[in-house]
């Protein structure tokens, strides 16, 4: 009879460390299996902080408009056969707005980056314009020199009387602004357009 209660007692010791022994197995497994979760968890939030690396961080400048700028000296004719340019002749007409002139002058810019595969490259309106009235690779007149929008200074101007502000974000982002009927720029009168990568950039204008 005696030897019943040993028995017992060492199938009991056996069945606590079998017991013991599943449950520190089943800990570990369970472990392993959250850890991949876990480690694969962590690159899901670097997107964010890759995202706002690839903003812009462009300021648009404040124009420069010197009054006493010489004037743009005349270019050798084009070549010959080569037709008029009608692409500004809708620029200031009495029955359009000034938002339409903005658009006829994206319009010039266009027709110069299809050409070219890229917006003329400029310090100041002049510039620009000297681009694209013939000083470029092709001696294309996409705009005439003696429009009436040209004043002697070779700038571009609105019909208020002010240079267009052309900003060039890129190789293929161009934004043109008139400064509106109050003849200050940045102000809520202004009339914006841009090219299609200029309006899809997050660029800060003026620190805003």
């Amino acid at each position: 009879m005696s030897a019943l209660p040993a028995r017992i007692i060492s199938f009991t010791l056996l069945a606590v460390i079998a017991t013991t022994l599943w449950f520190i197995t089943r800990e570990k497994r369970i472990s392993g299996s959250v850890t991949p979760s876990e480690n694969s968890a962590a690159p899901e939030s670097n997107p964010p902080e890759t995202e706002v690396s690839r903003r812009s961080a462009v300021v648009a400048p404040k124009p420069r408009i010197v009054a006493d700028r010489p004037a743009v000296t005349s270019l050798p004719p084009p070549p010959e056969g080569e037709a008029r340019s009608h692409l500004a002749d809708q620029l200031h007409a009495p029955n359009r707005t000034g938002m339409e002139d903005v658009s006829v002058v994206m319009n010039l810019f266009s027709h110069y980056r299809m050409r070219y595969q890229g917006f003329p490259v400029g310090e100041d309106n002049a510039s620009f314009v000297n681009a694209l009235s013939g000083n470029n690779p092709g001696r294309l007149a996409f705009i005439s020199r003696d429009h009436p929008a040209i004043d002697a200074q070779g700038q571009l101007l609105d019909r208020w009387g002010m240079p267009f502000f052309f900003h060039l974000l890129g190789r293929d982002a161009l934004e043109v602004r008139s400064a509106g009927p109050d003849r200050q720029l940045y102000t809520p009168d202004d009339l914006v357009t841009a090219s299609p990568a200029a309006r899809n950039a997050e660029v800060v204008v003026d620190g805003r």
